[in-house]
């Protein structure tokens, strides 16, 4: 018996595995789902990457093919154990097995992170919600929100240049429920390589998922918390011999606008991309500096934005030419709330902006 209750308590612990150091006790202590067979015709999914894999999830639930869905999915997690579960969940509750579901979204909910205010308006999770679970399930969900955005949990991505010296550290803010990634991962090796750039990814300060965060808005807050990531790394701002350069995107993209306002004196300039924020500007209560005025700054929205960015956009540009910022704002024809496209050469032409090639220097 005292092998068995081992055993019992192993397994719970391995099921629930968190990053976090708290978190809400499971309230269904549910048997796990039989395990789908790796087997596809010929082929092995546990062979197959996660990309592949989670993809044709999609596809196959898209498509009513719920039991597929369910078992790419499946091994679409095991390939990358970080992430997939709330899939999972959603899929076991399209396909009507509310056992399964709920034993994967409280799995999901603490391992990842199932942010609350987007599961209650999940339709994929309606036959959960109309099950005898949810009057219970519903509240823990909401705490293990809580616990999440209360964590303190974090991450920061560095990609050096692999043969050469670094002379730039391009330090990313992503945007709202996104991740560092967006600023620091593989796709940017060759970039680094070629420029001699250091891509640094620094995840906001409120965890809203494993692999989403947000930023508090709160400026010094936030700006604590890139240099105390930074300092992780052996990165201080004040004393660093690199170019730092900040670049954004919506809610990371007005934040790094915040940041230049009131600590010109670290940074040569920044690359905003579509500025936004689920307020507003603060540029009105930062006190503008005198260096302001050697610093380099672009600025970018698409033109099919939500008008409420494009004004944001349009009074950082005047906020910052104001105190004597040297500034390029370009409105994209044709492009929403999104990265733009052909991305790599397009920052080429933003960093040389930044870095004062005067030929490109030229404030639209």
């Amino acid at each position: 018996m005292k092998t068995i209750l081992l055993i019992y308590l192993i397994s719970l612990s391995t099921l629930f595995s968190s990053p976090l150091k708290e978190y809400p006790e499971p309230i269904f202590n549910i048997e796990e789902p039989p395990i789908p067979t790796k087997e596809f015709g010929k082929y092995d999914l546990s062979q197959h990457d996660v990309k592949f894999l989670s993809s044709t999830a999609s596809k196959n639930a898209r498509e009513g093919k719920l039991n597929l869905a369910i078992k790419f999915q499946y091994w679409a997690h095991q390939a990358n154990k970080n992430d997939g579960l709330y899939e999972l969940a959603c899929y076991y509750s399209l396909n009507k097995n509310i056992n399964a579901a709920v034993y994967y979204l409280q799995k999901a909910a603490i391992s990842e992170g199932t942010f609350y205010d987007f599961v209650i308006d999940d339709e994929d999770l309606i036959p959960v919600m109309n099950s005898k679970y949810w009057e219970q399930l519903r509240p823990w969900l909401k705490k293990c929100s809580y616990a999440w955005r209360n964590s303190g949990y974090s991450r920061i991505n560095i990609i050096e240049p692999k043969y050469k010296t670094s002379k730039i550290l391009l330090i990313g803010l992503h945007g709202y429920g996104s991740k560092p990634e967006d600023f620091a991962s593989p796709d940017d090796q060759e970039f680094a390589n070629k420029h001699q750039v250091t891509f640094v990814g620094i995840s906001a300060s409120l965890a809203m998922e494993n692999n989403s965060f947000m930023w508090s808005e709160n400026i010094p807050k936030d700006y604590k918390h890139i240099t105390k990531l930074l300092k992780t790394k052996g990165i201080n701002l004040a004393t660093e011999n690199r170019t730092i350069i900040l670049i954004g995107f919506s809610q990371g993209a007005q934040l790094s606008t915040e940041i230049l306002a009131r600590h010109p004196n670290l940074f040569k300039g920044i690359i905003a991309l579509c500025p936004g924020a689920k307020y507003d500007s603060q540029l009105h209560k930062a006190k503008p500096k005198p260096n302001l005025s050697q610093k380099n700054a672009v600025i970018i929205c698409g033109a099919e934005e939500h008008a409420g960015n494009l004004k944001l956009s349009k009074s950082n540009f005047e906020w910052l030419r104001k105190h004597k910022a040297t500034v390029s704002y370009t409105k994209i024809e044709g492009m929403g709330h999104s990265f733009p496209n052909n991305y790599y050469r397009a920052l080429e032409d933003y960093l040389s902006y930044v870095l004062n090639d005067k030929e490109s220097n030229q404030a639209n």
